[in-house]
């Protein structure tokens, strides 16, 4: 594993896929970036971005997970 993650570190350049749920429970936001440098000359450019929004439904079910009325 540390082998992995040392060739990983050794990389010019690495893609990073990132994810985010946020409190409001309104969908999933997920971002593609490149970065490339090290330390301050650490560059992250943007590549591509999309939120995913949450059914109704869903909403919904997760709202129910923190009503402490519902045992969740």
């Amino acid at each position: 594993m540390v082998e992995r993650w040392e060739k990983l570190c050794a990389k010019s350049s690495k893609k990073v896929l990132g994810l985010n749920s946020g409190t409001s429970y309104d969908g999933i936001d997920a971002a593609i970036v490149e970065i490339t440098g090290w330390g301050k000359a650490t560059r992250v450019q943007l590549l591509a971005y999309h939120n995913y929004a949450y059914s109704t439904e869903t909403r919904r079910l997760i709202a129910e997970l923190f009503d402490p009325g519902t045992g969740g």
